[in-house]
């Protein structure tokens, strides 16, 4: 496979043969201008990286906090009123306590089929 930079100068020479000086300057200023904006857009890319990455690790941190909290009392799975201000928490309490109630009443009609 032929070396892409040896590649790179030799087009590099055939473009400058190619063009007069100062279609060159417009080239390289349109260049550096590509250069800039990808640049800048490469710096703000790994910004957003980053902050994906910073709400997965609090997410995941939240997610255990509620594991451990429902864990822990299993017969009264209620969150501690200080962690419920905000909505989605509540609705997700909310929507945790009927799955559970839904879930009771499906054991008991499936223990009831399976006696008979």
């Amino acid at each position: 496979m032929p070396n892409t930079y040896v590649m790179n100068a030799n087009s590099d020479q055939k473009i400058q043969k190619l063009l007069d000086p100062s279609a060159m300057e417009v080239v390289i200023e349109l260049q550096k201008a590509e250069l800039d904006r990808l640049l800048l857009e490469n710096r703000r890319l790994h910004e957003r990286i980053d902050q994906l990455l910073q709400l997965q690790e609090r997410e995941q941190v939240l997610r255990q906090q509620l594991q451990s909290l429902l864990g822990h009392s299993p017969k009264t799975s209620q969150i501690p009123n200080k962690l419920i201000n905000d909505k989605a928490l509540q609705s997700a309490q909310t929507r945790y306590d009927r799955l559970k109630d839904t879930l009771g009443l499906l054991l008991v009609a499936l223990e009831k089929r399976t006696r008979t």
